[in-house]
């Protein structure tokens, strides 16, 4: 894991941090991706309505933007540094065994955008992370860094890379991956505020498997026949056909790279993925400072009208006594007075009858004498 100590570069208040997960299969070519992707931005790119212009036609007007890239700290650098000193040797990266950080800072511009610029932090997991994590078989049972749920819970765009020469494979392995990936997909949308994650389907190698999504007649349909539990846990997604790398075959069951060809379709993700976090990030400022405002506008409200609010709030009210209480309170008193008044007349009445009765009997017959 890297942890990025120097912070000086990035001013708090214009540079977030966030997660972007660059999930796959194994061999689906994440780490590769990451390194061509980092090392083609090192040199500000243009794109029009979303796209690099690729011939005579193409202006600089409404719709374009310019995104770029910084290495954050000396070990994300380092590392790309020597990912690309590798191919460009003819030798692949290591690959991937442990959770992998690259700290980036993207710089984009553009009329709409309101976060120009952007720290992310780019997770290349293993290609046996998602069996680990969602294979129904070992659900949860291999840490890898950290889980893929765990990294899901952080993450603010996804990256899936799809080999589709793998994806026409019906293998016991091709099936339990995509089984994975739908298991990994459902949990993401389920998840508190998982559908509003933006996820980029990125079909990679598409030197070798070009002329396989060509047979299905495109990229959609392609995707529509060999991807489709894929697209329907998704819900929405953005697709793409993208190739980080040549390679040529040299041995049986070995390709090499070559990197003497440009990238195809690596930042047009990249740049969806910033601009639709750019957007939501913009709704969910404004709807925060809508329930400032509403909170503050309830503060001054009750601070105004702080009698009538004691009088009339309802925690107030349950410690008073109705009117009608009184009342009723009132009645039972005088009752119990005349009650009580009647009861102590009648028993003067019966105390003083007996108290006469003896005196007089004396005086009965007052000629008798004893």
């Amino acid at each position: 894991m890297i942890h990025n100590h120097d912070d000086t570069r990035a001013k708090p208040d214009s540079t977030s941090r966030d997660t972007v997960l660059v999930l796959g299969g194994p061999s689906a070519g994440k780490t590769v991706w990451i390194a061509r992707l980092l090392d083609a931005l090192r040199t500000p790119t243009t794109l029009v309505n979303g796209r690099i212009p690729d011939g005579d036609g193409w202006f600089s007007g409404p719709g374009s933007a310019t995104l770029h890239c910084e290495f954050a700290d000396f070990e994300t650098k380092q590392r790309n540094d020597s990912n690309i000193h590798a191919m460009e040797t003819r030798h692949w990266p290591t690959p991937t065994t442990d959770a992998v950080e690259h700290t980036v800072d993207f710089i984009l511009t553009g009329d709409s955008v309101r976060t120009p610029r952007r720290r992310i932090v780019l997770v290349d997991l293993p290609g046996s992370a998602l069996l680990a994590a969602f294979a129904p078989s070992n659900p949860s049972t291999l840490t890898i860094g950290w889980t893929v749920g765990n990294q899901l819970a952080r993450t603010a765009a996804i990256v899936l890379l799809i080999d589709p020469v793998r994806a026409v494979e019906r293998t016991r392995e091709s099936i339990d991956l995509a089984n994975a990936t739908v298991a990994m997909l459902e949990h993401l949308r389920s998840s508190p505020e998982g559908r509003s994650i933006p996820l980029a389907i990125v079909l990679s190698k598409g030197d070798r498997g070009y002329k396989t999504i060509m047979k299905e007649g495109g990229v959609r349909l392609f995707a529509e026949r060999h991807l489709r539990p894929i697209l329907d846990a998704a819900d929405s997604a953005r697709l793409y056909i993208s190739s980080a790398t040549r390679s040529r075959l040299v041995a049986p069951g070995y390709r090499e790279p070559s990197t003497r060809r440009p990238v195809e379709n690596l930042v047009e993700p990249m740049y969806f993925l910033l601009g639709t976090m750019d957007r939501i990030d913009a709704i969910r400022r404004r709807a925060a400072a809508v329930l400032q405002a509403e909170a503050r506008r309830r503060g001054v409200t009750e601070g105004v009208a702080s009698p009538v609010a004691v009088k009339n709030h309802p925690g107030r009210r349950k410690g008073q006594i109705p009117a009608y209480a009184w009342a009723f309170f009132g009645i039972g008193m005088l009752f119990l007075i005349l009650v009580s008044g009647r009861a102590v007349m009648r028993d003067a009445t019966s105390q003083a009858t007996p108290n006469a009765t003896p005196n007089a009997q004396p005086n009965a017959n007052p000629g008798v004498s004893k």
